[in-house]
């Protein structure tokens, strides 16, 4: 039974978050938010199990930030608030594609990558009965089902206008590579929910030299998904003059975003998700643009995140 619904725990400073079910209680972690990080990504694990990895800052943004509310910019904030943007994770949890990080009676949840002497750290969960909560619970710390993000990218630079397949997966060792150059793991199948990208254009002091996005395209089985034209999704950059310094996040036309704090737009999300099999390979690509010499995308700017669910095999 549910004891409480709206619970908080807050960090503060150089210090990890901990989050310890009491005996008699079970937890439900149901949202996130990390301000002003030490590392770009936070791993969450469950009595040292890793359950979940965000991205929590970089020039895409950071996917669990406490979004900024004041309607007007002042000089030295460039970007209003968006009174309806939540976190990732509580978007999914509205949506019931994430069903929160079960903590049975006596374990503890942690949260690493985030503690420095300025940093915030806060997760909202519910208390539940301990007989409710239990760790083969979806995303517990000893289940074999769990929502999550892989990262990912190429493995270098991107300054060309040819496709470029996204190989390398950013994510830790505990997580499967897939669809970043591997196969679906055996006796496993993963179900793609969601993308998390932008369109982009790096900054340059020579504007008539840039590289920026075009499509985002996804090939199964040598079939091109989504577009009859085999041009892909579109994170089309803008045409216009890129920044100086900062890159360009998208100021462009696409289908979708990053849902963070540098890009408010939703994720592209599937409904139903697209299943794929033990076994099953997916191939993702970047089509880009290029003006006179380009000027390379980063490693961190060309990054996707895939909103994935791993669950058993039949």
């Amino acid at each position: 039974m549910l004891i409480s619904k709206r619970n908080f725990k807050t960090q503060l400073g150089d210090v990890n978050l901990e989050l310890e079910a009491k005996t008699g209680q079970g937890l439900i972690v149901k949202n996130i938010m990390i301000f002003d990080p030490t590392l770009d990504y936070i791993t969450v694990s469950i009595s040292k199990t890793t359950v979940g990895y965000f991205r929590v800052g970089g020039d895409l943004g950071n996917h669990l930030s406490f979004h900024v509310g004041r309607a007007v910019p002042t000089p030295f904030l460039g970007t209003p608030g968006n009174i309806n943007q939540t976190t990732l994770l509580s978007y999914l949890f509205s949506l019931g594609l994430f069903k929160g990080y079960p903590i049975a009676s006596g374990e503890k949840l942690l949260i690493a990558g985030a503690k420095k002497a300025t940093s915030v750290q806060c997760v909202e969960f519910e208390i539940w009965d301990a007989a409710d909560i239990t760790p083969e619970m979806e995303n517990g710390s000893k289940s074999n089902s769990y929502l999550y993000v892989n990262y990912g990218r190429s493995a270098a630079t991107i300054n060309v206008t040819t496709d470029v397949i996204l190989n390398t997966s950013n994510n830790p060792a505990e997580f499967p590579d897939f669809p970043f150059g591997k196969i679906v793991p055996a006796n496993r199948n993963i179900e793609l929910h969601g993308i998390l990208a932008s369109d982009v254009m790096p900054g340059t002091w020579t504007p008539s030299n840039r590289t920026y996005t075009q499509f985002l395209k996804f090939m199964q089985d040598k079939i091109f998904l989504f577009d009859e034209d085999r041009q892909g999704l579109l994170y089309h950059s803008s045409a216009g003059i890129p920044h100086m310094s900062l890159p360009t996040v998208a100021e462009g036309t696409s289908v979708g975003g990053n849902y963070s704090d540098v890009d408010l737009k939703y994720p592209f999300l599937f409904d139903p998700p697209f299943i794929f099999p033990q076994g099953e390979e997916l191939t993702i690509s970047w089509k880009c643009g290029k003006a006179a010499s380009g000027t390379a995308i980063s490693l961190a700017l060309q990054e996707i995140g895939l909103i994935l669910k791993m669950t058993p095999a039949a």
